[in-house]
């Protein structure tokens, strides 16, 4: 999983302290979620640039 960002730590931030209708435990459990989709992204991004710089190489 990736690491907090300033920007999830300001969304974790005014969503628990400023929104008191969103319970807490489903604020933390979309952070973690969206931490979750992010790592993912990013390996497959990674694994997909991969692929292409070995394809420009043959």
């Amino acid at each position: 999983m990736i690491d907090y960002t300033a920007e999830e730590i300001r969304r974790l931030l005014h969503q628990t302290l400023w929104h008191v209708t969103i319970p807490h435990a489903i604020v933390f459990a979309q952070s973690l979620w969206r931490r979750a989709h992010q790592a993912v992204a990013r390996r497959i991004h990674y694994e997909r640039h991969q692929r292409q710089a070995s394809k420009a190489l043959l």
